[in-house]
């Protein structure tokens, strides 16, 4: 086949977090650290052979801790009505339903039981090994650290970092290195995660420690994928794998999402202060470690930040209703690149008692009164005079509600790309596809996507056009099938006009199509070490 002449003019603008921003690139010293790379192995730490178990487990968490009030086995879910698996959750005294787990539990479920453990009480410590690096939990400090976290979670082996508590080791298989070039980074930094955030804390037992769900999530797994895979109802664990708001209401719930909204959770009103305060310290962790932007913006930590904007005491508010905007409007005006957002910001926190009829609330309420209604009392003079004046205000525009929703760039960029569409001729309505007039192809889609439930399999099943609009891969996959089916084919329009951007490894994937050995050289900084990384 011709070598094809590649015409795209990529404007992706994304928000990645644990990758490069702009600002550090122009640095010198960041530079000098750029430039200084060596082969992945030169900063490999010093191996341990795995820990001997040499005491038994005991697995009666309550005898050994005056602090914990219940332990319940809540199940894990995969995305389906499938039980996955089973974790311990804690109740801990002043921590009211926020669910501490066993740091044991959790990283064998994280690691398939490839992981041992040691509890070192004389120096103040407990100790993970896994690939033969340790990670120390400071008993005192509350600190955890490790002086090689991409050789513990794997990065240097086919076993690949996790994306989840849940993901199957197979599914890891296409993160390995590739055989053509070694990785090359640059010295990295010590790493440690603070769990000193208030909201946050750890209980010690005899030969393990318990330590806040999303605090774990967010050393062990949030680092990997970005998000943290599973969430708590209350009851159980689920993956997040719901769909967005949109979604919801155009299609309803699913039995999995009612599943995830008929928890405990659903039927308060809203979060103790205690889960409330565990949500915020867990969200500032979070942003503290992974955001990549931090110095732009002028952040220093995300407490103080919020605290200089006055929004700390509403994001550790437990009203949802005073949250959730929020939390919004910090992601899409402060964190937004232009097109990232939340996607199931619904919380489960009052979901069934607000929607009453899904869940048969109102007929059991109604049966308990005995049918019986209250009478309405009639407005006072002053009451009907507010109602008057609210009855004639002007509804916002969709604009309006928008720019107070995105703000004003994000808002722009939102009328420039309908502006486009409208000129989009009506053959061109689905999300992606590819198109032929001449000797030209076309491709084009609107979004850069990848599908992590499917990308790794794709190796061994092929793609098919229905997925073509939830995964790059599976477009350009058959796109390529498509135009080798087409010999008249000599240049290829990688169509971006309607494109908003999306997943930086979407568009690792395309370039991989479009590069002669499907190899894709790429740099970026690793804010869990502060270390240039190297590779194809």
């Amino acid at each position: 086949m011709k070598r094809l002449k590649i015409v795209a003019a990529f404007l992706l603008t994304a928000l990645l977090l644990m990758t490069s921003s702009a600002a550090a690139f122009a640095e010198e010293n960041t530079q000098s650290r750029y430039e200084q790379q060596q082969p992945i192995a030169a900063f490999c730490p010093e191996k341990t052979e795995p820990f001997e178990e040499t005491a038994e487990v005991d697995s009666d968490w309550e005898s050994q801790s005056d602090r914990i009030v219940s332990v319940k086995t809540c199940r894990v879910f995969d995305g389906k009505l499938n039980l996955n698996d089973y974790l311990s959750a804690a109740e801990i005294k002043d921590f009211e339903d926020v669910p501490f787990v066993s740091v044991r539990e959790y990283l064998r479920l994280l690691f398939k039981d490839k992981v041992s453990f040691c509890m070192d009480k004389e120096n103040g410590r407990f100790l993970i090994n896994h690939n033969g690096i340790v990670v120390e939990i400071g008993l005192d400090t509350r600190e955890v650290s490790c002086d090689g976290w991409d050789w513990f979670f794997g990065l240097e082996c086919f076993d690949g970092m996790p994306i989840g508590v849940i993901e199957s080791e197979e599914e890891l298989i296409s993160m390995g290195l590739s055989p053509y070039q070694e990785f090359t980074m640059s010295e990295p930094d010590t790493l440690s995660w603070s769990l000193n955030y208030e909201g946050l804390d750890i209980v010690v037992l005899d030969n393990d420690v318990l330590v806040p769900f999303n605090a774990l999530q967010n050393i062990f797994n949030a680092g990997s994928s970005v998000v943290n895979q599973l969430l708590y109802n209350g009851d159980d664990f689920y993956s997040n794998t719901a769909g967005s708001d949109n979604d919801i209401m155009q299609k309803g719930l699913s039995p999995y999402e009612k599943a995830i909204y008929s928890g405990r959770f659903s039927f308060m009103e809203e979060p103790t202060d205690a889960y409330a305060k565990y949500n915020y310290a867990c969200l500032c962790m979070f942003v503290d470690h992974v955001y990549g932007h931090k110095g732009e913006r002028g952040i220093e930590s995300l407490d103080s930040y919020l605290t200089n904007l006055g929004l700390n005491d509403i994001m550790s508010s437990p009203s949802v209703s005073s949250y959730l905007p929020r939390l919004m409007s910090l992601v899409n005006k402060v964190f937004d690149s232009g097109h990232d957002g939340l996607t199931l910001t619904s919380s489960v926190f009052g979901y069934a008692l607000a929607n009453p009829d899904e869940f048969g609330i109102v007929s059991e309420q109604e049966e308990a009164a005995g049918q019986e209604t209250a009478e309405i009392p009639a407005e006072s003079e002053e009451e009907e005079a507010v109602s008057s004046e609210t009855a004639d205000e002007q509804p916002l525009s969709k604009e309006d509600m928008l720019r107070e929703y995105l703000g004003a760039d994000a808002l722009k960029m939102v009328l420039e790309m309908r502006h486009i569409e409208s000129l989009r001729p009506e053959e061109y309505s689905k999300e992606s596809f590819v198109a032929f007039e001449g000797d030209t192809a076309f491709i084009f889609f609107t979004s850069f996507k990848t599908d992590m439930q499917r990308d790794n399999s794709f190796y061994t099943e092929l793609p098919v056009w229905d997925e073509a609009d939830k995964s790059n891969f599976a477009l350009f996959y058959l796109a390529m099938e498509d135009i080798k089916a087409h010999p008249e084919v000599k240049n290829v329009v990688v169509d971006l006009t309607c494109n908003g951007g999306g997943h930086g490894s979407a568009l690792l994937t395309i370039l991989g199509f479009l590069s002669p050995d499907g190899e894709v050289p790429f740099t970026y900084l690793d804010m869990r070490d502060d270390s240039y990384h190297s590779e194809y």
